[in-house]
């Protein structure tokens, strides 16, 4: 079992770093820092997703940012000049934030896994038995939030918010979700490839998903396999709420 000690918030473990070097004025209100990192999906200022631009002339507004060859441009709303009191600052730095491979059954309890460079949670090759995810957070991962490739997840009383998909279920037997919430995905909240067997949604609230793509399906069941939604709020997307098969 892993879990937090005592009472309080959920501890969050982030897999991404915090800038520490210096700024530098570039021009403006924009500003530059040599950070390490040869994949940078993401960038933070203060808990804040910034968006990416296309190069460095596109950098236009406050938390546009643009990374090449170990350099990190950035706009700052108050610009980096001396004396400006600056922002907390992070950036992608490791694949993940949790990883489980090869081992038996766990459970992983009132934790949170943010900020990963890919995935924030990701059940790898090899796993077997059932693997149990109790009032936990995934957040803000550039692709899935929470990626079993293999295994039998099961979660209960959690939360997949602000990824770009909430739950893949790419192998393994299948997943149960239960009282849970998955809100704020940029594309599909749930989508479903590769399983064995049924998954299960039961008494737990998806919605405010496809944020950046309406056309997604709030839900995308790719397998022949049964998905059983019991008691569930599934608010639909503009477009497609539930997609079953090819």
């Amino acid at each position: 079992v892993f879990s937090a000690y005592g009472t309080g918030a959920r501890p969050l473990i982030s897999a991404a770093n915090l800038v520490t070097t210096s700024w530098s004025v570039s021009s403006g209100n924009i500003c530059h820092s040599s950070v390490s990192g040869s994949d940078m999906t993401e960038v933070w200022i203060n808990q804040v997703l910034g968006h990416k631009a296309t190069s460095t002339s596109a950098i236009a507004a406050p938390g546009d940012w643009y990374y090449a060859n170990g350099v990190l441009y950035l706009y700052l709303a108050a610009g980096c000049a001396k004396g400006v009191s600056l922002p907390t600052i992070e950036i992608t730095a490791r694949p993940e934030a949790l990883l489980l491979t090869k081992i038996g059954s766990i459970t992983v309890e009132h934790l949170g896994f943010v900020d990963g460079m890919y995935v924030s949670i990701l059940l790898g090759s090899g796993l077997t038995g059932t693997q149990t995810f109790n009032d936990v957070l995934w957040r803000g991962a550039a692709y899935e939030g929470f990626l079993a490739e293999s295994g039998s997840p099961i979660i209960i009383n959690s939360e997949g918010i602000n990824n770009t998909n909430g739950l893949t279920a790419a192998g393994g037997t299948g997943f149960t979700l239960t009282n849970s919430i998955l809100s704020g995905n940029s594309q599909d909240a749930i989508e479903i490839y590769g399983t064995t067997g049924p998954s299960s949604i039961q008494s737990s609230t998806i919605s405010g998903n496809s944020t950046t793509d309406p056309t997604m399906s709030t839900i995308n069941n790719w397998t022949t396999n049964s998905l059983n939604v019991h008691n569930s709020v599934i608010l639909p997307n503009p477009f497609i709420p539930l997609s079953y098969g090819y």
